[in-house]
C-alpha cells in the first residue's frame, strides 16, 4: 500500500479508478465561472452571462446582460422559470425601441432542478412573437 494514503481511501479510489471512474472533487466554496448566452428574433439581440453560486441546497443565478434593436422596432426579454419541468408565467424583464439598449438582469434561488429560459419577443405587449427559448 502507498504510504501516507490511508486504508479507507485507497479501495474506493481504486475501484473507481477499475471503472474508468474518479473520485468526487472537492466542493468549490465560489461561483461557477459565468456562462455565455445569446437570443435573437429578427434585429432584436439579448446576450450576457449567468453566474451560479450554491446556499447550502440552493442556488443562486444571476443573470446580466444587454437587449438591443438594430432597426428601431420594439423588443422586450421574458424570463420564464422552470421549476421541476413546471414552467411559470412568462416575465418582461426589459424593453427597447429604436436603436437604444437596456440591461437585462436578475438573481433567483431555486433547487438545482430550477432553469431559467430568456426568449427575444418582438413588440412590448405580449410574448407571441419570440425567439426560440435559450437556457440561462
Amino acid at each position: 500500500m502507498a504510504r501516507g494514503i490511508p486504508r479507507k481511501l485507497t479501495v474506493p479510489v481504486l475501484a473507481l479508478a477499475a471503472l474508468g471512474l474518479s473520485a468526487p472533487a472537492a466542493t468549490a466554496t465560489g461561483p461557477a465561472p459565468a456562462a455565455a448566452w445569446t437570443a435573437t428574433h429578427d434585429t432584436g439581440t439579448a446576450s450576457g452571462t449567468t453566474t451560479r453560486t450554491s446556499e447550502g441546497i440552493l442556488i443562486r443565478a444571476t443573470v446580466e446582460g444587454e437587449l438591443s434593436s438594430s432597426d428601431g422596432a420594439c423588443y422586450a426579454a421574458w424570463i420564464q422559470v422552470i421549476s421541476d419541468l413546471a414552467p411559470g408565467p412568462l416575465i418582461k424583464n426589459a424593453t427597447v425601441c429604436g436603436t437604444d439598449t437596456a440591461a437585462v438582469g436578475f438573481q433567483a434561488s431555486g433547487m438545482p432542478t430550477t432553469t431559467y429560459t430568456l426568449r427575444v419577443c418582438r413588440g412590448t405587449e405580449n410574448a407571441t412573437d419570440c425567439s426560440v427559448p435559450v437556457r440561462l
